[in-house]
């Protein structure tokens, strides 16, 4: 078995979204790369 490890910078972890407090609009940012979105912006 094989592990494939490549370099990721800090602003691209989005995994941050779910470990670090962020200003809002690192949080925003993140979401968005993560496929989130309010429940609150369905009709």
């Amino acid at each position: 078995m094989r592990i494939k490890l490549s370099y990721c910078k800090t602003d691209d972890q989005i995994t941050d979204v779910l470990a670090k407090p962020l200003n809002i609009e690192k949080f925003k940012d993140m979401g968005k790369m993560l496929n989130l979105f309010s429940l609150e912006n369905l009709d």
